[in-house]
């Protein structure tokens, strides 16, 4: 068994035992029709892309998640593979059972405010077993700040800034609107997958995303 199965296969058997039946559910069905990407995606979600993507990957996610976390790797993975290909989308779905999701997703937010989103978002993931346990976690999120060369003072003040929970509280509701239950959640091209078990099975879902995307706009 290599390295990457044995990380897929631990977090299958991390997902039974931490609920039974729901958050992390591996085994729901994909949705055949897509849905509507106004409420996919927003005019202002943080997204990764070059001009000539023809893909977009969107993920509903939580920081505090472990399976997120696993995931995370797999997605930088594709990113840089299919980075000419393939947009990336993150929304944000807190879950209630992990007490830290919500002020790490500020962290994230609040580094947005100084454009460095995706850098806040990376470290979270990376450093997931360092907070994720902690009763406070604003003097850990303040160090990352200074990390990634933050304004630390301008942060600490957008951590309660109302207007970031609102950005986080949107892509809650759109969530709830698509009747998303579990983290991560994933949709292709507007379409929701089944969670790939592999870097291999989701790359092969991207490929055939990416071929049929080509295929279509080449018919046009």
């Amino acid at each position: 068994m290599n390295s990457e199965t044995k990380l897929f296969s631990g977090i299958i058997a991390v997902t039974a035992v931490i609920i039974i039946g729901a958050a992390f559910a591996f085994s729901r069905p994909a949705n055949i029709l897509p849905v509507d990407p106004k409420i996919l995606i927003k005019e202002d979600s943080y997204k990764t892309s070059s001009a000539s993507a023809i893909v977009t990957l969107v993920n509903f996610g939580d920081f505090q998640c472990p399976a997120c976390g696993a995931y995370h790797t797999v997605v930088k993975q594709l990113e840089a593979k299919y980075k000419d290909s393939m947009a990336v989308i993150f929304r944000h779905f807190p879950l209630s059972m992990h007490p830290n999701a919500v002020p790490a997703a500020m962290a994230a937010e609040a580094a947005g405010k100084q454009g460095k989103f995706w850098e806040m978002h990376d470290k979270l993931y990376e450093t997931q077993a360092e907070w994720s346990d902690e009763k406070k976690t604003e003097d850990i999120f303040s160090t990352y700040a200074k990390d990634i060369q933050l304004d630390v003072e301008q942060f600490k003040k957008d951590l309660s800034n109302a207007d970031l929970q609102n950005r986080i509280n949107r892509d809650v509701t759109d969530a709830n609107t698509l009747h998303i239950n579990a983290t991560p959640t994933f949709y292709v091209n507007n379409i929701k997958i089944k969670n790939p078990a592999s870097l291999a099975d989701f790359e092969e879902v991207i490929k055939s995303a990416i071929e049929k995307a080509a295929t279509t706009s080449a018919s046009k």
